[in-house]
């Protein structure tokens, strides 16, 4: 395979680079997915591919990482439980779609790096930061949407920003999975944002703690 991938700094501080499996599995599927769309023959099946997807099949994947196939699936789990990807599997085979691929690996956004003033270079950091938040924000609004739990989109805006910076993605991603799962299940009304940071601070561990 030719071409390169995105890989953001911040990985470095992630709960996914702090588990090496974990770390090597998603840098994978990372290098496997497809940077645009096309059509494959899979199993004398057709298969229209998404920028961002490729087919899985735990037993081919597991000889390319020299892993056990169940020690593959449960990485690829927990990837997918903290939102990193999707996996949507049929009788046959199955599609994983790496989750905001056109966010992190757009080449259109990539940008000659070039000798910036400090601060002109600090102001950018910044802006990219409150960026990446909106779109952490906006996908955690559009996840909520489509599985139909009300709550308040303003009100979750402000306590998003304030979870990442205190819990981190990761541990934020899996609170919102768990949060959602236990909120449909028992039927729960009114306050989801508030229950969110609950679970949040219930089960997880700040930063640096």
């Amino acid at each position: 395979m030719q071409g390169w991938i995105k890989l953001h700094r911040k990985s470095l501080t992630s709960a996914v680079f702090q588990r090496d499996k974990l770390w090597r599995v998603w840098c994978y599927c990372l290098l496997r997915a497809n940077h645009q769309e096309r059509k494959i023959l899979w199993n004398r099946q057709e298969v229209r591919l998404k920028p961002g997807q490729f087919i899985f099949g735990r037993f081919e994947c597991s000889k390319d990482l020299k892993m056990k196939p169940s020690t593959l699936w449960k990485q690829m789990q927990l990837l997918k439980k903290m939102r990193n990807c999707d996996i949507q599997s049929n009788s046959r085979f199955s599609v994983v779609t790496v989750l905001n691929w056109d966010t992190y690996q757009n080449s259109e956004s990539q940008k000659e790096q070039v000798k910036e003033h400090p601060r002109e270079q600090l102001s950018d950091t910044d802006k990219n930061d409150k960026n990446e938040k909106n779109v952490f924000g906006e996908e955690l609004c559009n996840y909520l949407k489509e599985n139909n739990i009300d709550f308040d989109e303003g009100h979750l805006q402000a306590r998003v920003i304030k979870g990442l910076r205190d819990y981190g993605e990761a541990n934020l991603r899996l609170a919102i999975n768990d949060a959602a799962q236990s909120w449909k299940k028992n039927g729960h009304d009114g306050n989801f944002v508030g229950y969110l940071f609950k679970t949040l601070e219930r089960n997880y561990s700040k930063k640096g703690e």
